[in-house]
Order: structure tokens, then C-alpha cells, then sequence
């Protein structure tokens, strides 16, 4: 098996396929490997083919050391699914295939093959022997017959019916009234504008699907009466008897639905009311129940009499029960590895699917492996989250505005498929979101929260500590010789620097002046900030208040101020004043200081321009600014302002201009100047508060409040439904005897008739919405000029935050198709996730011909009921769907029911997802069901299963069908992302 390494360094993902080679990983150029993360030695480690043939991974004794599955490891053996950290790069081991793989790869090689095929004749031997079976291949071609004259019919009919009618009609008689329902919404949408006749016909097949539901409710309430004083022969005489008297009548559906769940009604009877009295059966009398779950066989042995297949040892016959114990003895051992490798998500569902079926000794050892399993991962999570947010804390750069995030994305996915995706270990799965989000906010240009200030603090902490020391001389001095040394190289840095030295000087001089009424014999006294007085006195000519030196910082802004009034200082003392009010987050009261100042002394309107621009953190501007009625406002502002005035109705002329021609008018306005920048920037200001405004007051809000109020019900009856569904200790797991006692059997399917009330108000409500309504093109054009108006401000370093909350409920709105509840969002987060939904759904559309009608049907309803919980739908993998189709394939073939596959190569679900390819499998659902609806529905009264269809963590799907077996595999890659076909739907 050839390996390759899948990827993460440097906020970048590759691969690289290992050969016979050694492979030489390093920073240094040159190595077979470079990778550019911190910690990465010049020749850190290597990988090289031991004798035996395995990759063999070998630390070169590296300073920070080679890690392995969360491991520090000198030399380790390498297998899939491994996690090497070298530095802060990851690599994860995967299989090399460099082809598209078939179903032959699920399958296996000939050896393998060969096996399965010696197994199967074994069993058709003994099966031609059993009369039973032969009566089954009489009523095979029976089935055959009709299924011939159905095809014939349905092509008599094409000209006439619409594509998928067959379908439809063949479920609705099978009464599979999941899948039939499905395919009416299906087509609702498919035939939408249609004549309405055919659309009458889909509100009558809908309404025989109720009737049929109705009667199958009620035939089971009265067969499970019935149980005290009929055997299953006579119950099954009746339903036989009702169904040959009109087979396509609603009665004679329900009595085939009744037929196939009649031996589930009789065996729930007796675990639930243990006390009732039950007809026991008769021998031979009743017809061929759905198969049952039966252990994995034990390994294939030739019949007697028979050679094995050539190149094939056949191995030594080994009796049932001893079997059964080696395989249970190998899942143990399978458990306790994947716990040290750190694979917590495959160890869990192999735990789930090993404990159908298992005696209450083994459950109880499984039980003893889930608990450690679970430890482990929770003590690992929080060193993994602690990387994760380092990842994503680093800064961007230009050329890279989402690099941080892109590598936290990376590697939140890889984590999400190593842990389980219960609550406990949501934090990924939260983290994967936020930083889904910040991502397309950062490509949007959105800012984030929080001011923008320079970061002196490494640069100037000589000046910082002589600050503290109330030393504001010295401060000042440190200040200056830093900005002449930065002078040449950054004049803007160096300006503002000199600016903070000139405060710094005020502050010192203002110190001064208290230290001359201090000799004169005078009092200084303040309020601090925290409310205490201070004295001041003077010591060794500096300031101090008690045994520390005074700082301005420490005195109460209006305290500082109210004293300078009072004792009348000069005018230049009150720009100090307001230096210091400034530092204490008092704009207000600094710039009435100022106010002050200038009012007794006009000559010092070029100092208090400079004083009011550094502690506004404005550009300091030649014009100044202007007191008008008490507030100072920059000169230019107020040329801008009065030009805005005449500039206002060009902009919102503009913004409702076509999209072709907004940029191009506004660019003509801009080349008048600078100063007509300003201008339009308070112009974009007054437009897009005005646009805001009309948003708000739009009479399509009124449908929106509606059907907000529809989606909180909504939302309430989602969490009211998974709060039970996911309560691993009221809807337990398993639930058949003999894994628990029959008391336990019966509380499991008391709660699992309350999930069933839950899940169906939960329907109720889904499906009960009102009709969806188009947004207005009026609305649309405004919130298209909105946008128009916020990006262009954000172009000039501009953003009305204030009208953001305003129009936020139209920017949750569907451009492309109508607004009801299905497709309501809260807001711009909620509708980027439904619209990434309606692409994964168009995706799976795209490429149906992967999968059969009948392996499409189970992939739909899946999606179908994870959108309906709100949880997003999974994407179509192709490896997947022949890893599952092979499963289904060899379980026919070799004629056994298990996740676990009597050919070792084929063993556990990881084992065949990872063949076909995939290396980020994590679990699998199973069923032997007549349809696909059947199959669907027992999955969902099964607690495991249950959870495993709405597990938060996986992201791809396929199904795979053979006759009336079914399987589920779940991945938690995401391939998809790189779908041609995917990324053309954005």
C-alpha cells in the first residue's frame, strides 16, 4: 500500500507521496520534505521502508523533538491516520491513490475475493437443501414477473407522466410513506408551473399517504390488542386476506405495512407490557419475517469434499464460540490502540456498533473501553483548542488577510475528525464556525472590533517607566531621541511621537508651576480617581503624594481642571489641563479647557489645534479648527459638511445608478480634489443613514416579524427534540436484550415514543409554514445600494456602524427564491450558512448519477431531516459511495449483517472507507429493510443511529444499496471544497 502525507504548514495545506525513497523532512533547502513553520529543525526527520517493507518515521534528533499521535516518539512505525507534528507543521498519513478509486478497492484483492466466493457456495449448499428457500425463489420470480410488467407499463406511460412518477407510484403501493413523501416535495418543486392537473394528482397521492399512515396507526394499536388472543398465523391470514382484496387501496397498503411490522408490533407487546398474555406462535405458520442482526462469521472454511481456491490457505476449522471470542478479543485490542493514537471519533463508533448485539459481560468491558476513550479526549481537548487559537490569533498580513484562519480551519477540521461530536466536545465545532466567519468577514473587508492603536509599549518603556515615576521631563527627552532616530524611515511615526513629547513637556511644566505654589506655602490638594484625596508635597524638587511620586494620571480629570479655574492660572497651563483630561478618557471636559484657553488668548489656536488633533488621534490638518457654539470642529469639516449638503442628492443619485456605472460616476465627482473626499465621505454618511431608514420602515418587515416569530417556535422545538435525542442516559444505546435486561428494553421505547412526539410537533411545525413571498425588487435595489454605499466607505477607511443594526434583517434575506420558513435566516451569518446548504444539496443534484435512485432516496431523506433540525446537510463523496455500495455488495454476497466484515482486509468501516480512499471516515449506520424508507425510519428508533443522522460533526455522506441491505458512511473531510462543481455555485 503506498502512503502520502496530507499537509499543514506555513497556513497552507499539500501532499506529498512517500515512495521507496527516504523521505529527509527539514527547513534547510535541499530535504525530500521542507516545511516552513516554527520549530521545524534544517533536518528534522525522516521517513524510510524498514526491512519488512513499513514506513518507518525517524527523529534526527531534532532540538524541539517529533511527536506521533500526541506522542514524543525517536523512531515509531507508521500506519494511516497517524498525526506527526514537527514544529507547528502537522502531517497526517493517508493512502496514495493515484487513480479514482473503483468498488474493487472496497472489495479487495482476488485472495480476498476468493474467500468470500468459497464462503458463498458454502452457503448456497446448505440453502438448496431447505424448502424454505426454495418456496423464497418461487415468490423471487413471482416478484420478478411484476416488476417486469410495472417496467412495461411506466414506459407505456412516459410520454404522458413526468419523470419520477414510477417511482412515486411504486412506494406509495410498497407503503413507503417516508420516501414517498419525500419525492412529493421533491417533484412539488421539480414540476413547479406545471399544469394543474398533475399537481392534483401529487395533493391526492399526498393525501392517500395520510390516509394510509392513519390506518397503519390504527391496525397497529389493534394488532398489539389482538396479541392476547391471536397468534401471528391468524393475524397475518387477515392482513394477507385484506390486502389480496384490493391491493392498491388504502387498506390494502396499510396491510402490507401491518404484514412486515407485525413481528416488531408482537415482540413490542411483550417488552413493553411483560405482563400481557401473548398467543405464542406455530411452528411453520407464519410468513418470512425482515432478517435479524447476527454476529460477524467466523472466518471462511472450505465445505467438505471441497479444495480451496488456488494461492488460497485454507485456514483450520475454528468452532463458533471460540471465534466469536478471538473477534471480540481483536475489538478490544483494535479500542486500545486507536485510544493511544489519539483517533477518539473511530474508537467511539467502533464502541456504538459493537455494542449491537453484545451479551451484558461484553457490554459492560465496551462500556469500561468507551469511558477510557472518552478521558482520554477529554484531557487532550483543551491543549488542542489552546493550538487551535494560536493558529488563528496570528496577524494577517497584506497579501494575506485570512492566513491565521485558513491554518486554525485546517486544523479545527482534522480535530473534528479525530473527537466525537457529542456536546461535550462542541467547542470544535463552535470554534470551526467562528472562524468560518471571521474568514468571510476579513475577505469582506469588515473590521474587527476594538481601536487601532500604535504599540509603543516594547520601544518606549524607558519613557513609560518615567512616566510612572511622574519624571515627565525625562519621558519627554526618551520621546524625542526616538522619533529623530525613526525620522528618516517613517516621518508620520516620527511626527507623532514629537506631538506626545510636547505633551509630555506641558504636563512637566504644570508640575512645575504646583511645586512653585507648594515653596510659596500654598496647599495642593486633589481628588483621585478612586475617589481618595491627595495631598501633594514636594520632596528633593519632585512631586510626590505620601511616600510615592505624583502622576496626573492618578487625579481626577474635572478634580485637575476645576483647580486650575479656580486659582486662575495662564492660559498655556490650561492646555495641559486638557493634555491630561485627554489621558483620562474626558474629551469633553479637555476640550472646554481648551475652550477656556483660547477664549482668554486667541494666539493659542495653533497650540490648541495640535493639542485637540493628537487626543482626538486625528491628522493635524494646516486649517485647524474652529470653536462654534462651545464645541471645536475641524475647519475642513465644516467645509466638507456644507459641500456634503450639495453633494447629497449626486451621491444618492449614484447609489441607485446601475451597478456598471456607480463606481465610474463617483470616480468623476473624486477628481475635483482631496477636499472633495471629505465631502463625499460625509455625503456616503447622510446616504446611507437615509437608506437605512428606508430599509427599516420597508412593509415587507412586517412578513419577515412574522415568520421570525414561526422560526423561534421553530428554533424552540429543535432544541426541545435534541435535547432528548442526544441524552445519552434517558435514550440510551444499545437497547435490545440480551445488552440490557428487558425492563431497560421497555423504558427505551417509552422515551422512544417521546422523541417520536417530539421529532413530529417538530415536523408539524416545518411543515406547516405559511407560503413564501418574494422580496420585493424595490427593497432589493435599496439593500443593493446600502452595500454599494458601506464597501465604498470602507474603501476610504469609513463605516456607518450606527445603521448596521438597522438593515440587518434584510441583509438575512434570499435574493433568488421566496422567503418562508424554510428558508428565514436571523441574520448574515444564518443566511451565508443556508446558502453554503442550498449549494451542498445543488452539489449532490450535479452528481446523482453516483449513486442509484434507491441509494439517492436514503442521501435525501438524510439530508432532508438534518436541514429540518437546522444542522447542515452533507455533501456526495464519491469514495464514500463505493465504500458503502461495497459493504452492502459483499453483506449480500457472503450473506451475513454486520459492520464488521469477515475478510480481515475489509474489517471495520474505517478499514473499508480508507481502501476506497477516504481517509477521514467516522461512522457508519446499517439496515436490512425492504426501502428505503423503511430503512431510514428503523434508523431513526434507534438511539445510535438516531445521533449518528444528526451528528454535528460530519460533513460528507453516500449510501449503498443491494436488495434490502443499507448502508450509511459518514466522513468528516470536506472534499467537496474543491469540487469544480462546488466552487462554480458561489
Amino acid at each position: 500500500m503506498k502512503l502520502s502525507l496530507q499537509i499543514l504548514d506555513a497556513g497552507e495545506t499539500f501532499f506529498h507521496p512517500l515512495d521507496a525513497e527516504t523521505c529527509v523532512i527539514g527547513s534547510a533547502e535541499g530535504v525530500s520534505l521542507r516545511l516552513r513553520e516554527a520549530g521545524v529543525a534544517e533536518q528534522h526527520a525522516k521517513i524510510e521502508i524498514d526491512p519488512s517493507g513499513v514506513h518507518r518515521l525517524v527523529d534526527l534528533g531534532s532540538p524541539g523533538g517529533t511527536r506521533v499521535n500526541g506522542r514524543d516518539v525517536a523512531q515509531t512505525r507508521l500506519s494511516i491516520g497517524d498525526r506527526i507534528e514537527i514544529g507547528a507543521s502537522v502531517l497526517v498519513v493517508g493512502q496514495h491513490v493515484p487513480r479514482k478509486a473503483t468498488p474493487a478497492d472496497v472489495l479487495g484483492d482476488g485472495v480476498a475475493l476468493a474467500h468470500g466466493q468459497a464462503e458463498l457456495r458454502r452457503r448456497r449448499h446448505e440453502g438448496d437443501a431447505d424448502p424454505r428457500r426454495r418456496r423464497l425463489a418461487v415468490a423471487v420470480g413471482v416478484l420478478a414477473v411484476a416488476v417486469c410488467f410495472s417496467i412495461w407499463f411506466l414506459a407505456q406511460s412516459a410520454d404522458s407522466l413526468p419523470r419520477g412518477w414510477g417511482d412515486l407510484m411504486r412506494m406509495r403501493r410498497a407503503g413507503d410513506l417516508v420516501g414517498a413523501r419525500a419525492s412529493i416535495a421533491r417533484y412539488r418543486g421539480e414540476w413547479a408551473g406545471d399544469d394543474a392537473a398533475r399537481n392534483a394528482r401529487l395533493d391526492q397521492i399526498d393525501a392517500d399517504l395520510r390516509a394510509i399512515a392513519d390506518a397503519v396507526a390504527a391496525g397497529r394499536v389493534r394488532l398489539r390488542e389482538e396479541a392476547a388472543t391471536r397468534s401471528t398465523a391468524q393475524q397475518l391470514d387477515e392482513l394477507r386476506a385484506r390486502r389480496s382484496a384490493d391491493e392498491d387501496s388504502i387498506d390494502g397498503i396499510a396491510a402490507r405495512v401491518l404484514g412486515v411490522q407485525l413481528h416488531e408490533i408482537r415482540e413490542g407487546v411483550a417488552t413493553v407490557f411483560p405482563d400481557r398474555p401473548i398467543v405464542p406462535d406455530t411452528t411453520g405458520s407464519a410468513e418470512p419475517t425482515q432478517p435479524r442482526e447476527t454476529p460477524p462469521p467466523p472466518p471462511v472454511v472450505p465445505i467438505a469434499g471441497e479444495t480451496a481456491p488456488a494461492g488460497v490457505k485454507a485456514p483450520a476449522p475454528v468452532a463458533q464460540p471460540e471465534a466469536d471470542a478471538a473477534l471480540f478479543k481483536e475489538q478490544l485490542a483494535s479500542l486500545d490502540r486507536l485510544r493511544q493514537l489519539g483517533r477518539y471519533s473511530e474508537a467511539l463508533e467502533l464502541c456504538r456498533i459493537a455494542l449491537d448485539g453484545a451479551s451484558q459481560e461484553r457490554s459492560a468491558q465496551i462500556r469500561d473501553a468507551e469511558l477510557s476513550l472518552l478521558d482520554a479526549a477529554r484531557s487532550e481537548l483543551p491543549s488542542i483548542l489552546k493550538r487551535i487559537d494560536e493558529f488563528a490569533a496570528a496577524k494577517p498580513s497584506a497579501n494575506q488577510p485570512t492566513a491565521g484562519l485558513d491554518q486554525a480551519l485546517v486544523a479545527v477540521r482534522v480535530e473534528i475528525a479525530r473527537f466525537p461530536s457529542s456536546p461535550e466536545f462542541g467547542a470544535l465545532v463552535e470554534r470551526q464556525r467562528s472562524f468560518e466567519i471571521g474568514r468571510e468577514n476579513a475577505l469582506r473587508g469588515i473590521a474587527s472590533a476594538g481601536p487601532s492603536l500604535l504599540d509603543l509599549r516594547d520601544r518606549l518603556a524607558d519613557a513609560r517607566g518615567a512616566e510612572r515615576r511622574g519624571d515627565y521631563a525625562r519621558a519627554a527627552e526618551v520621546v524625542d531621541s526616538v522619533a529623530a532616530a525613526v525620522a528618516q524611515g517613517d516621518e508620520a511615526h516620527a511626527r507623532s511621537l514629537q506631538g506626545r513629547a510636547v505633551d509630555l513637556r506641558r504636563l512637566d511644566a504644570l508640575a512645575k508651576w504646583f511645586g512653585a505654589e507648594l515653596a510659596a506655602g500654598r496647599e495642593v490638594v486633589f481628588t483621585g480617581n478612586d475617589g481618595e484625596t491627595i495631598a501633594v508635597t514636594s520632596r528633593d524638587g519632585r512631586l510626590c503624594a505620601g511616600d510615592e511620586p505624583f502622576r496626573f494620571e492618578d487625579v481626577k480629570p474635572s478634580a485637575l481642571v476645576d483647580s486650575l479655574r479656580q486659582k486662575k492660572v495662564p492660559a498655556d497651563l490650561m492646555l495641559a489641563a486638557a493634555v491630561a483630561a485627554y489621558r483620562g478618557g474626558e474629551r469633553e471636559l479637555a476640550e472646554s479647557a481648551l475652550a477656556d484657553a483660547v477664549t482668554r488668548e486667541a494666539a493659542l489656536q495653533s497650540q490648541v489645534d495640535g493639542v485637540i488633533a493628537r487626543g482626538r488621534g486625528e491628522t493635524l490638518d494646516a486649517s485647524g479648527y474652529r470653536l462654534v457654539e462651545g464645541a471645536f470642529v475641524a475647519t475642513r469639516e465644516l467645509e466638507a459638511r456644507k459641500r456634503a449638503v450639495e453633494l447629497g442628492p449626486i451621491v444618492q443619485r449614484i447609489a441607485r445608478s446601475g451597478a456598471n456605472r456607480r463606481d465610474a460616476d463617483l470616480e468623476q465627482l473624486l477628481q475635483k480634489g482631496p477636499r472633495e473626499l471629505a465631502a463625499v465621505v460625509l455625503a456616503l454618511h447622510s446616504a446611507a443613514t437615509d437608506t437605512a431608514a428606508r430599509i427599516e420602515r420597508d412593509a415587507f418587515r412586517r412578513t419577515w416579524d412574522a415568520l421570525a416569530t414561526q422560526r423561534r417556535k421553530l428554533d424552540d422545538a429543535r432544541a426541545h427534540s435534541k435535547a432528548l435525542i442526544f441524552d445519552e442516559t434517558r435514550y440510551f444505546y444499545p437497547y435490545k436484550p440480551p445488552a440490557v435486561s428487558a425492563e431497560r428494553a421497555s423504558e427505551y421505547w417509552k422515551v422512544q415514543g417521546e422523541v417520536d412526539d417530539r421529532v413530529a410537533a417538530l415536523r408539524a411545525i416545518w411543515d406547516g409554514g405559511p407560503a413564501g413571498k418574494r422580496v420585493p425588487k424595490k427593497l432589493l435595489d435599496e439593500l443593493a445600494a446600502f452595500d454599494w454605499i458601506q464597501s465604498t466607505m470602507t474603501g476610504f477607511g469609513e463605516r456607518a456602524l450606527d445603521t448596521e443594526d438597522r438593515v440587518a434583517w434584510a441583509r438575512s434575506l434570499p435574493l433568488d427564491e421566496p422567503l418562508d420558513l424554510r428558508t428565514f435566516a436571523w441574520d448574515q451569518a444564518d443566511r451565508a450558512s443556508l446558502d453554503t446548504s442550498r449549494r451542498i444539496l445543488a452539489l449532490a443534484q450535479k452528481h446523482a448519477a453516483w449513486m442509484t435512485r434507491a441509494e439517492r432516496d436514503v442521501f435525501e431523506l438524510t439530508n432532508a431531516y438534518r436541514v429540518m433540525f437546522g444542522h447542515r446537510p452533507l455533501a456526495v463523496n464519491q469514495k464514500l459511495v463505493q465504500a458503502a455500495r461495497g459493504h452492502a455488495k459483499e453483506m449480500a454476497s457472503l450473506g451475513y449483517f454486520s459492520h464488521f466484515s469477515p475478510i480481515p482486509e475489509h474489517r471495520t468501516p474505517f478499514d473499508r472507507m480508507r481502501l476506497a480512499g477516504y481517509a477521514m471516515g467516522s461512522s457508519e449506520n446499517i439496515a436490512n429493510h425492504p426501502t428505503s424508507g423503511s430503512a431510514f425510519d428503523a434508523w431513526l428508533h434507534s438511539s445510535g443511529h438516531h445521533r449518528n443522522i444528526l451528528a454535528a460533526g460530519h460533513r460528507e455522506l453516500a449510501c449503498g444499496n443491494d436488495a434490502s441491505l443499507w448502508v450509511q458512511n459518514f466522513g468528516g473531510g470536506e472534499e467537496y471544497l474543491d469540487d469544480p462543481e462546488f466552487r462554480a455555485g458561489r
